[in-house]
């Protein structure tokens, strides 16, 4: 250790000349390999995102799928019920034509 009492200033300032280039091209090399990693990190957690997201598009496709389904089967209900409610509205007006033609057979009949 005695020689590093025995260094002049203009010495330590010739090392540290000589380290920085060292140093800066150690400090450049690390810095990169982290930009890298985190880069990575990135892209991977982009691509984990466009999985989900895909996924859950998919999810909310299936659900619209379902819903469209129960709704034209309620649609073709309610159609089924019209229709069925038009026959009878039309079997009772059948039903009151012939009560009326009865009525009409057994008044001329009763004269």
């Amino acid at each position: 250790m005695d020689f590093l009492k025995d260094i002049q200033f203009k010495d330590w300032l010739s090392l540290v000349n000589l380290l920085t280039p060292v140093m800066l091209y150690v400090a450049k090399k690390y810095i990169e390999d982290i930009v890298k990693k985190v880069k990575e990190e990135i892209e991977k957690a982009i691509e984990d995102l466009e999985n989900k997201l895909k996924q859950d598009h998919n999810k909310v496709n299936d659900k619209v799928n379902e819903i469209e389904r129960r709704v034209l089967i309620i649609e073709t209900n309610y159609s089924n019920k019209n229709e069925s409610i038009e026959r009878i509205e039309s079997n009772i007006e059948k039903l009151f034509d012939k009560i009326e033609e009865l009525k009409n057979d057994i008044y001329r009949n009763n004269r």
